[in-house]
């Protein structure tokens, strides 16, 4: 079974803050550091976490 969509409605604080409810962070594993792509399309705010990979080198010795 689906489960329906997480919806929130929140205020922004001074400084452009907002708060992301806790049900929508543990369900995206967003935790303090995630880095949080915003991305504005149609008149929306699109919220993706980024999964930062860390960089191998691939120089021989």
């Amino acid at each position: 079974m689906q489960q329906p969509p997480l919806e929130a409605v929140i205020r922004m604080q001074p400084k452009g803050v907002i708060t992301i409810p806790i049900k929508m962070r543990q369900a995206l594993n967003i935790e303090t550091g995630t880095f949080l792509r915003l991305t504005v399309n149609h008149n929306q705010i699109i919220i993706e976490p980024l999964r930062i990979v860390p960089h191998r080198s691939t120089t021989s010795t």
